[in-house]
C-alpha cells in the first residue's frame, strides 16, 4: 500500500520531484552521515530513531511541543550510502529512520522516546504493521551512555505494559544517517489525503 500511495503521492503533488536515488546516493554522502543541522543553540538535541514508515514517525515527532525539526532519512548500516530504492530492496542493513532535533529546555529525551513508543508496535519483530522487512523495524541510535540508559529503561517500561518479556526494538549505537529524498520529507503535509489513507489503512492510525 505504501508503495502505492507513494506514487500516487509523487504523481499528484511532486511532479518535479529528484529522482529516488538522486538525493542520498550522491558523492557528497561519502562519509557516514550528511547530518547538516546546526548545532548552535546550547539547548538544542538530535536524536535518530527507526519507527517502520518513516513518514508517520515524521509527522508524530513535528507535531511534539519543543520538538524543532523532524526528518526522514535511513540508518544503521555500515553501507557509505542509502536511498530509498536500495534500502526498500533489502540490499542494506539501513532501516527508514527519522532524526529527531529538539529544544531540551521545553521537552525531555524521556517525552520524545514516549512519542517513540506511542507510534510503534513494540511487539512486531519483522517490521511495522503492514510493512515487512528489516528496513521497516524498529531501533533506538543512542550516542551517550545517558542516552542508552534511558532508552533500556524506556524499553523495559513499554514490555512491562504490554505484558511481554522484551520489546522487539533494538536499542543501538548510533552510526550515521542519511537524508531520504525531498519528496519523503514532509509527506503528511504535502499529501495529506495519500497519507491520511496510508496510516488508517496499514498503521491503524499510529
Amino acid at each position: 500500500m505504501k508503495t502505492y500511495l507513494l506514487l500516487v503521492g509523487i504523481l499528484a503533488s511532486c511532479a518535479s520531484a529528484p529522482d529516488k536515488s538522486s538525493s542520498a546516493s550522491s558523492s557528497s554522502r561519502a562519509a557516514k552521515s550528511n547530518d547538516t543541522t546546526p548545532q548552535n543553540l546550547a539547548n538544542q538535541k538530535t536524536v535518530y530513531f527507526a519507527g517502520g514508515c518513516f513518514w508517520c514517525l515524521e509527522a508524530n515527532m513535528d507535531g511534539t511541543k519543543g520538538v524543532i525539526s523532524a526528518r526522514s532519512g535511513y540508518a544503521g548500516g555500515a553501507e557509505s550510502s542509502a536511498d530509498y530504492k536500495t534500502v526498500s530492496s533489502g540490499k542494506t542493513k539501513h532501516r527508514e529512520a527519522v532524526k529527531v532535533v529538539y529544544d531540551e529546555s521545553v521537552v525531555s529525551y524521556e517525552e520524545i522516546l514516549a512519542v517513540f513508543w506511542k507510534s510503534i508496535d513494540a511487539k512486531d519483530a519483522g517490521g511495522q504493521y503492514y510493512d515487512r522487512g528489516f528496513h521497516y523495524t524498529t531501533a533506538i541510535y543512542f550516542q551517550t551512555e545517558k542516552q542508552k540508559a534511558a532508552a533500556q529503561a524506556s524499553a523495559l517500561a513499554e514490555a512491562k505494559k504490554l505484558g511481554i518479556e522484551k520489546a522487539a526494538v533494538v536499542i543501538e549505537p548510533f552510526v550515521g544517517f542519511y537524508d531520504a529524498e525531498e519528496y519523503h520529507q514532509d509527506y503528511a503535509k504535502k499529501n495529506p489525503l495519500q497519507y491520511q489513507r496510508y496510516k488508517e489503512g496499514s498503521r491503524g492510525g499510529k
